[in-house]
Order: structure tokens, then C-alpha cells, then sequence
């Protein structure tokens, strides 16, 4: 797919600036299952952890719960990454006009703020409980 190697290299340049320990709590978040497969498929060449999404079929894979580590954001703007966290950069954003999601934007996010675990969580469940019995 267009752009979706481009996609995982800027992840990884993100992943790559931290340090092994922050490499090992990090966690990638994608808007949407495109970009979580795109960092899935070329994400191994990179080293760089599973994606999640809450997207699509990418929620059942979800963790219920994050820990406090730093966190990779992919998409288009910056949402609620700073209301989550005291420290967030823009890495970089995809400019190729032949890309389905051209300016898509990582975001490397570190120290998180109170409450950015129980966000997560929260959206987790609340997803996630359109599917339970």
C-alpha cells in the first residue's frame, strides 16, 4: 500500500529516540486499522512493537490497560495527546500526494499526566463492551 512503509520508518524513527527501557513499556497507538497495518507489516523490519488500534477488528487485540510508558500517536492531528501528556512532539508527517491518509502525523508522547492510564482503560471497556454477553 501507498505510504504504508513510509508510515512504519517514521514510527520507528519515533521508537528509535527512546531508550531500551522506554522501548520496552512504549506503546504504538493508530486511529484507524490502515495505519495499525501498516506498522504491523513493515513494523518488523524495524523492531518495533505490535500497534494498537481501537479500530475495526484491531480492538479485540487492544490490552485492556496501558502502563505508564511512552506512547507513539498516529494520526491526522493531535486529538487528546495533550490533555494525556506533559511532553508530546510531532516526529514527522507523511507527505506523498499518492497516499490515501497524505499528512498523516507521528507523535512521540512521554510523561504522561495523571489520569492518561484510566482514559485508556475506560475507552477500552467501553468499546469492548459492545461485544461482551
Amino acid at each position: 500500500m501507498t505510504g504504508w512503509s513510509e508510515l512504519a520508518k517514521l514510527t520507528a524513527k519515533a521508537y528509535h529516540q527512546l531508550t531500551p527501557v522506554q522501548q520496552a513499556n512504549c506503546h504504538i497507538y493508530a486511529e484507524n486499522y490502515g495505519e495499525a497495518g501498516a506498522v504491523h507489516f513493515y513494523g518488523h523490519a524495524y523492531d518495533l512493537p505490535e500497534p494498537i488500534s481501537f479500530d475495526d477488528s484491531y480492538l479485540l487485540w487492544a490490552p485492556d490497560s496501558l502502563g505508564s510508558g511512552a506512547f507513539i500517536y498516529i494520526n491526522d492531528e493531535v486529538g487528546d495527546i495533550d490533555k494525556l501528556f506533559n511532553t508530546y512532539r510531532e516526529i514527522g508527517e507523511i507527505d506523498d500526494v499518492n497516499f490515501r491518509e497524505n499528512g498523516l502525523k507521528v507523535f512521540l508522547c512521554t510523561d504522561p499526566k495523571p489520569g492518561a492510564q484510566s482514559f485508556y482503560a475506560a475507552k477500552a471497556d467501553e468499546l469492548k463492551s459492545m461485544y461482551r454477553r
